[in-house]
């Protein structure tokens, strides 16, 4: 025979048998109702309390995880897509770079310095492009 279960907590009511006297000395000895002592003392022997709390540590633990990941990502994908714009930045500045080296065969640090405050770049990163390009800067 199957009870409904209550509409809200999703517990039934059960009979069980006990002796009278214990159960009129838990009345009073329980600081909760005697429903709640059962089903405490249920999960317990069954250990579902210990599985349950150990779930929900796990759950908690990994959403953390779960959250700096994601935090990761989000600071990753930030840098990639600066990176990105100061790779187009440095090659937009390169071309008149390029230009006066293909001209005269060298750039005056001074041309560099120009590029380098219109594009709003460091000196020291277009004189790094140029050495890696083989680009020769002059002190003129």
């Amino acid at each position: 025979m199957d009870f409904k279960p209550h509409k809200e907590t999703n517990k039934v009511r059960r009979n069980i048998y006990i002796d009278r006297d214990v159960w009129d000395l838990l009345e009073y000895k329980l600081p909760c109702s005697r429903s709640s002592f059962f089903e405490r003392k249920a999960r317990e022997y069954l250990n579902l309390n210990d599985e349950l709390e150990e779930l929900k540590r796990e759950l908690k633990e990994h959403k953390s995880i779960v959250k700096d990941m994601e935090s990761e990502i989000e600071r990753l994908e930030k840098l990639r897509e600066l990176n990105n714009k100061n790779e187009n930045l440095i090659e937009q500045a390169m071309i008149p770079i390029r230009r006066a080296f293909l001209r005269l065969g060298y750039v005056e640090e001074s041309t560099v310095i120009g590029v380098a405050n219109i594009n709003g770049l460091s000196f020291d990163i277009l004189v790094k492009e140029c050495k890696k390009q083989g680009i020769k800067i002059s002190k003129v």
